[in-house]
């Protein structure tokens, strides 16, 4: 897909949402059509993040704040979009240390990937917190499909499968289940087959002399 890029290309930040919220900035490089210190809204960003690195509007990437110019200046308009052209054609995810999304608008802009934002000792912290809720973030979504799939597999096996019977047969287990079935199974007494006891006593009554 081909993109027309218009304007200079410019630095620019803008605080994170949610719990980064004035703890980090997020930055990008927007190529401004309306000036050096503003945009217009259907200018174009360009910005790398966990999620990605799909290009957004001006509009989009100031709905969560609004956007700080900076005055770092581009080597030259062919360099920057020589170097957006490579990282799409081979695109490096993001890192929260050594390739994050100040390193990636710098490194586009000006062709040296730098963040200040990790070189500041202070908020070397504040990038390692925000790697750690992403990860978390992370774990937790999955966790969450992992329990959603778990659900569905126990309903599966909860419904019955139409047509089938519902009827269940028990079978007898351990010694204690074998007797009780036992006895309720008719014995079966056979006439012709004399009481051991009645053998034995008739083979002792003496014989009547003739």
């Amino acid at each position: 897909m081909t993109t027309y890029l218009y304007g200079e290309p410019r630095l620019i930040s803008r605080g994170k949402r949610g719990l980064l919220s004035g703890i980090i900035d997020h930055y990008g490089i927007v190529w401004s059509t309306a000036g050096p210190n503003n945009a217009n809204p259907d200018d174009i960003v360009f910005e790398l993040g966990p999620e990605g690195h799909t290009p957004v509007t001006y509009r989009q990437f100031t709905v969560h704040g609004r956007a700080t110019f900076y005055n770092e200046v581009a080597d030259s308009r062919e360099n920057v979009v020589a170097r957006l052209n490579a990282f799409f054609e081979n695109p490096r995810n993001w890192r929260p240390f050594m390739h994050n999304c100040e390193h990636f608008a710098r490194g586009m802009l000006t062709g040296h990937f730098r963040s200040t934002q990790v070189e500041n000792g202070l908020t070397y912290t504040k990038v390692l917190l925000e790697a750690f809720l992403n990860t978390a973030a992370a774990y937790a979504q999955e966790a969450a499909k992992e329990e959603a799939r778990k659900r569905e597999a126990a309903a599966a096996e909860a419904s019955p499968t139409p047509g089938a019977s519902t009827e269940t047969t028990t079978r007898p287990t351990g010694a204690q289940t074998v007797n009780e079935a036992s006895k309720s199974e008719p014995m079966i007494f056979s006439p012709h087959v004399r009481p051991q006891q009645e053998l034995k006593a008739k083979s002792r009554r003496p014989k009547n002399k003739s």
